[in-house]
């Protein structure tokens, strides 16, 4: 790191205060700050490029349609008990208020850990997530000058981009040959 990373560790620092901001504001928070309802809407967007992206090959996306429709009537009815629980706090007894709120933020956390996966994509282990990822880069060089390295390239766009998995599995094959293997 002294080297070539970060010489003066002013990034590590920086890093560390975001991280420590975050987990104080995540504290504060009764609800974890998830919102899936955006979400769903968001992949319903992306889906469409997709679509336009396998036009011309014989592939069907009705399963994944499903699945965000699925996920978007579970993001409404968890978002409702929430608001529900919100209403209803100076009439509970605290600890069943405090259940109650627990059961909502271990839902929203395993759905959370239900999109990653700690093995990776195959052959891509460093995506852990199975719906979003970095950017895809073109014509990326690693040079070093006065020593310290240094990327040139461009990338196709900033944030992040969806389904990097079927994306990578749609540029390789002509289709798929059996139903089950779109699901």
């Amino acid at each position: 790191m002294q080297n070539f990373g970060d010489p003066m560790f002013h990034r590590h620092v920086a890093a560390a205060s975001v991280w420590g901001l975050v987990a104080l504001w995540l504290a504060d928070e009764e609800f974890l700050p998830f919102d899936y309802q955006s979400y769903a809407k968001e992949l319903q967007l992306n889906v469409k490029n997709l679509e336009d992206e396998i036009s011309n090959k014989d592939m069907n996306l009705s399963p994944i349609l499903k699945s965000i429709k699925e996920l978007e009537k579970a993001a409404i009815k968890i978002n409702d008990q929430r608001k529900e629980i919100e209403a209803s706090k100076g009439w509970r007894t605290w600890k069943e208020y405090q259940m109650k709120v627990r059961d909502v933020n271990d839902r929203l956390m395993m759905a959370e850990r239900a999109f990653t996966d700690r093995d990776g994509l195959l052959g891509m282990t460093w995506h852990n997530h199975l719906l979003w990822h970095q950017p895809a880069t073109r014509n990326m060089v690693w040079r070093k000058d006065n020593g310290d390295w240094w990327h040139e390239g461009e990338t196709e766009h900033y944030g992040f981009e969806p389904w990097k998995g079927l994306r990578e599995r749609i540029s390789t094959t002509e289709g798929f040959e059996t139903e089950g293997s779109t699901e």
